[in-house]
């Protein structure tokens, strides 16, 4: 039960994570575009609060996994008070105060004019900031230099703005107007090759700072996940090649949107797969996570 329970609110907690930072970048990408305003404050809203219910079930099933004492060992304040103090429960804490001024921020209005709007900005900016450094608190590269920590937190940004800006991409390509779709499509795709060469070199990083050899690490069962992994990021790759060199520009000339629609759909389903199995290899036993 327990393993079962900590991949699914693993996953839920990172499609969140990704939900926050593509708001984030699609208040950018899409200014000046005000009904998208409210589509992302809504967006922002319901991933902040994916995260938070995800994030505080994931500690409570590690509080219940640890006692032992089935579903009521959830609630073994023992347990939570021994959690609370460690690398997993300060996580915890930095997660909730920057997802919860992230939330803050969306139900109040990011996109508010004149000083309301300057004070929600950033407290949106640093409730994300907040909810970035936490992914650094545990794991493996809590105990190594800063480049295995930056490199982390950079891979987490990019992999958020890379999926949690499709469902965005898929609103705004079924309410705009073509001409519109084809300039914010095309200024996606030219910022796409820097945040996806970050995301590369971030994780390749991460993989080749393991503490283990690399032949060791593909040879038990999170080398395995990992290899899924990077089949699955491989197809996503492919799906997104395609949208920028073929689809995207038929777009601009005038052709149907249907066709790049439905390719955002597929790319929707590989990214939470890639969630799911991200989840799993942090939770599998030997894990450096």
């Amino acid at each position: 039960m327990w393993p079962t329970l900590t991949l699914v609110c693993k996953a839920a907690f990172y499609a969140g994570t990704a939900g926050i930072i593509g708001t984030a970048f699609c208040a950018w990408l899409f200014r000046g575009h005000q009904f998208m305003a409210a589509i992302l404050e809504r967006y922002g809203a319901w991933s902040s609060l994916l995260a938070l219910v995800a994030g505080l079930a994931v500690f409570f099933v590690q509080v219940g996994d640890l006692a032992g004492e089935g579903v009521a060992g959830m609630a073994n304040s023992g347990l939570i008070n021994f959690l609370w103090v460690t690398p997993v429960g300060e996580q915890l804490q930095w997660r909730l105060l920057g997802i919860s001024a992230v939330l803050f921020a969306c139900l109040v209005g990011f996109s508010r004019a004149g000083r309301p709007g300057i004070f929600t900005r950033a407290l949106f900016a640093t409730g994300l900031i907040a909810l970035l450094y936490s992914f650094q608190i545990s794991g493996h590269v809590a105990q190594q230099g800063m480049a295995q920590p930056v490199a982390l937190v950079l891979h987490v940004a990019t992999m958020g703005i890379w999926i949690g800006s499709l469902l965005p991409l898929y609103w705004f390509t079924g309410r705009a107007e073509q001409a519109q779709v084809a300039d914010r499509l095309q200024r996606f795709g030219q910022n796409a090759v820097t945040f996806v060469a970050l995301l590369l070199l971030a994780g390749g990083w991460l993989l080749v700072s393991l503490p283990s050899a690399p032949g060791a690490i593909f040879s038990n069962t999170w080398g395995g996940t990992l290899i899924f992994k990077l089949a699955l990021v491989g197809i996503l790759l492919a799906l997104a090649a395609q949208n920028k060199f073929s689809l995207v520009p038929a777009i601009g000339r005038g052709e149907p949107m249907a066709a790049f629609r439905l390719t955002v759909v597929f790319e929707l389903l590989f990214a939470l797969f890639i969630l799911l199995v991200t989840a799993a290899a942090t939770s599998i036993a030997g894990s450096p996570a």
